[in-house]
């Protein structure tokens, strides 16, 4: 579950109380997740009327995307604006106990022994984790 799905679903349960209290002020709410495909969901919103009913929960991808795709459907600078930050996170680096190293000079040195040997994995492509993974492992 990435940060955006877990934010989201803190979000949606918290918008779904104030609903059933009746602090819903008269607007319909209708949360539509689009997981995995931000360029399809932030692209949607920045086609959307600047109305503020129309709301993206970002994700590190939509940064990352700027600087992997040529040409993107939408300018993330000019089709959408922040307006709160729902949480943060951190790429961590682990290995399995089975590997003798108690350090990251320890892991530099074990690797540079056994090159293409050892593999890590990651949330997915693009992620910043596995965008993390590629900067350590060159």
């Amino acid at each position: 579950m990435g940060l955006e799905e877990s934010s989201g679903n803190r979000f949606e349960q918290k918008l779904f109380w104030c609903c059933v209290a009746g602090r819903h002020h008269g607007l319909l709410f209708f949360l539509q997740p689009c997981r995995g495909v931000a360029n399809i969901g932030s692209d949607y919103v920045a086609k959307s009327p600047p109305d503020g009913y129309t709301l993206l929960m970002g994700s590190p991808a939509n940064v990352v995307n700027v600087s992997l795709f040529v040409k993107l459907p939408y300018d993330i600078l000019k089709d959408l604006a922040p307006i709160v930050l729902m949480g943060t996170s951190a790429n961590i680096l682990v290995v399995h106990p089975s590997l003798p190293v108690k350090s990251v000079a320890e892991l530099i040195a074990f690797a540079k022994t056994r090159l293409g040997q050892l593999t890590y994995a990651s949330s997915g492509n693009a992620s910043s984790n596995h965008l993390s993974g590629e900067l350590f492992r060159s």
